[in-house]
């Protein structure tokens, strides 16, 4: 019986270990080694987690260690950009500047049709695309997707995420929950609390949820139905999931609503051209800098990496959580194109942009 057991639990790990971050790590080294013409056997690496802090790596003779599952698939791809660039190794280490490195993505339903939401290999592709880059999150903004595709999506995207370790945040438009539940005023409470809590339910392994609210100011309903039915759902989830508001949710008395639930919060703040200023009450670990499209100025590449290098630097020199990108989806889905130098960055200031780092668009 006992080992019967053993076995078992050896099955379960072999199929862990074949679909994850740390195999697609070892891919990519695989992958440089063969471009390079080098045989396996000559560059031997073992890999191994560590004891040090989360997303953190250390590259060694023979060796890469991670503080975490990201922190050792991090390790791999920087050993990866090494043997394509040198075809050696040297001794390394890696920490995020940043804790938060997100691109955000708006999902309507118009998206449905065009193949890109509910294939997999597009969404395979794009999270090896956010991993080499070192971006952490995706967020999805569900703006008027309905509730049976958003079920059908959501936990099949936030799965595929898993396997780089990437964190799948969703998010919603306070205006758009309310219209859920049609033209009745009494219906919206109980529609918008079981969008929320069914598709954090079904999809266990997102974490945060984030919160906008449009027009010029928010109203006392807003509030209210807010702290009735948003935050009712987010605490009857049953594990700990961080809120997010932004646009106007970020005002004093919705950020004050989400405080007094106990919740954790992040408060997004909009990066217009300089460092944002904080919410009124708030503290600096709390803000996540929101960088919208169009944010970047115009100009080369030299240019535009300069100006994100910049953004970062202030960012983390504020104590800020981190920085959430916007890119807006074409006909074919959202491109990584452009975006690359936010991830890079965010995780070391002191990187080589995308422009110059080999493999990063591989």
């Amino acid at each position: 019986m006992k080992k019967r057991y053993l076995l078992l639990v050896c099955v379960l790990a072999a199929l862990a270990a074949a679909a994850g971050p740390v195999e697609f790590g070892r891919q990519e080294v695989q992958k440089a080694l063969a471009e390079r013409g080098i045989a396996a056997a000559r560059m031997k690496l073992q890999s191994e987690l560590s004891p040090e802090p989360p997303e953190t790596f250390r590259i060694l003779p023979g060796r890469v260690t991670g503080g975490d599952l990201r922190g050792l698939m991090y390790g791999l791809l920087e050993a990866a950009e090494q043997i394509r660039s040198r075809g050696q190794l040297r001794a390394t280490s890696g920490k995020p500047a940043l804790d938060v490195r997100s691109l955000r993505i708006g999902i309507r339903d118009e998206a449905t049709s065009r193949g890109w939401l509910s294939s997999p290999e597009f969404w395979r592709r794009w999270f090896e695309s956010m991993a080499r880059a070192r971006f952490n999150r995706l967020t999805l903004v569900l703006e008027d997707l309905p509730q049976e595709r958003a079920l059908e999506y959501v936990p099949a995207i936030s799965r595929i995420a898993a396997e780089y370790a990437l964190e799948l945040a969703i998010g919603f438009r306070l205006e758009e929950l309310k219209a859920r539940g049609g033209p009745s005023a009494e219906a919206a409470g109980p529609s918008a609390l079981l969008a929320i809590k069914s598709l954090l339910i079904v999809s266990p392994s997102v974490r945060t949820v984030q919160i906008w609210m449009n027009g010029e100011k928010v109203s006392a309903e807003d509030v209210a139905f807010f702290e009735a039915w948003v935050l009712r759902a987010i605490r009857e989830t049953g594990r700990r999931v961080t809120l997010e508001v932004s646009g106007n949710a970020a005002a004093p008395e919705v950020v004050d609503a989400a405080r007094k639930s106990g919740i954790p919060i992040r408060i997004g703040v909009p990066f217009r051209g300089k460092g944002p200023t904080a919410a009124a009450g708030s503290r600096a670990a709390e803000a996540l800098w929101q960088v919208a499209r169009g944010g970047v100025p115009e100009g080369g590449a030299a240019q535009r990496e300069a100006f994100v290098r910049q953004v970062v630097g202030e960012c983390a020199a504020a104590g800020c959580a981190g920085l959430e990108v916007e890119t807006v989806p074409g006909p074919a889905g959202p491109a990584m194109e452009g975006h690359e130098n936010w991830g890079r960055l965010g995780y070391n200031p002191k990187a080589a942009g995308a422009g110059s780092a080999q493999g990063a668009k591989r």
